[in-house]
């Protein structure tokens, strides 16, 4: 780990930033509001023998995790 590591780590982490949900039942994550929610990498589902996507949602984040577009609160 280098220097700039470490300072993400420490003051640039996910639940330090303005984009940053925590609405994840696991504590331990939460999720990137960042940009729009995408495509999970979920196969497709039949509902009523249709093919839909099965999921739309926020990247799902670690709270100590860091990015280049940080913002604080």
């Amino acid at each position: 780990m280098n220097s700039d590591d470490t300072l993400r780590s420490t003051s640039e982490k996910c639940v330090e930033c303005k984009y940053f949900v925590g609405k994840s039942e696991d504590e331990n994550t939460g999720e990137c509001r960042r940009y729009a929610p995408r495509p999970s990498p979920r196969p497709k589902m039949q509902i009523e023998g249709k093919d839909i996507w099965a999921d739309i949602q926020w990247p799902k984040v670690s709270l100590t995790a860091w990015c280049g577009e940080f913002a604080q609160k």
